[in-house]
């Protein structure tokens, strides 16, 4: 299913460190500010701009990824299961 966000909601929020997505959960959205940068899944870097953010909303479609976070101020990852 292209667009599964239906489940359990939970999510992650903090500073900078690696986020380790449970089993069987399906991320709806990534979000980091103000500098740094991120992987998703052992992806290429995602840079942060400097007092700026980026949002990603992959509608479900990640499912249970490592996303680490670098020298990010905060991140914020959703995700259902």
């Amino acid at each position: 299913d292209l667009l599964n966000i239906t489940g359990t909601w939970a999510y992650a929020a903090g500073t900078s460190r690696t986020v380790n997505v449970p089993v069987g959960a399906r991320v709806i959205g990534i979000a980091a500010s103000r500098g740094g940068s991120f992987t998703v899944a052992g992806g290429e870097t995602i840079t942060v701009p400097t007092g700026g953010s980026v949002n990603i909303w992959p509608h479900g479609n990640v499912t249970a990824p490592q996303i680490i976070f670098t020298g990010t101020t905060t991140y914020f990852v959703e995700y259902v299961s």
